[in-house]
């Protein structure tokens, strides 16, 4: 695992609401989900979050493994997910030339 040093208390005061901020949005999807197409949602939602993984994984900052981890926990079928969204965001990312190292799932 990764874990970023902060030093002093500054660092940590203006990370707080980024942190916060970070919370609120990941607890939301499924609220957000009812004003929204379900389908449109989450291929957008799972493709943001693919393309955040594989671009912590591109430039070092997660392992491999843990890039994979993450990748198969976001893939995962869901019940309350489209099958269909979880396919395009996948091929989506499969067919992007800059994460084709990516540790995608099958």
């Amino acid at each position: 695992a990764f874990f970023l040093p902060i030093p002093c208390p500054l660092q940590m005061a203006l990370l707080r609401p980024a942190l916060l901020a970070l919370a609120l949005t990941l607890t939301a999807p499924r609220a957000l989900a009812s004003d929204l197409d379900n389908q449109s949602y989450w291929f957008g939602f799972l493709l943001g979050s693919g393309i955040t993984v594989c671009e912590l994984y591109k430039i070092g900052l997660l392992t491999r493994s843990d890039a994979d981890d993450w990748l198969k926990e976001l893939f995962k079928t869901d019940p309350d997910v489209p099958r269909v969204s979880i396919r395009k965001a996948k091929d989506q990312l499969a067919g992007d030339r800059d994460y084709r190292n990516c540790p995608l799932p099958k």
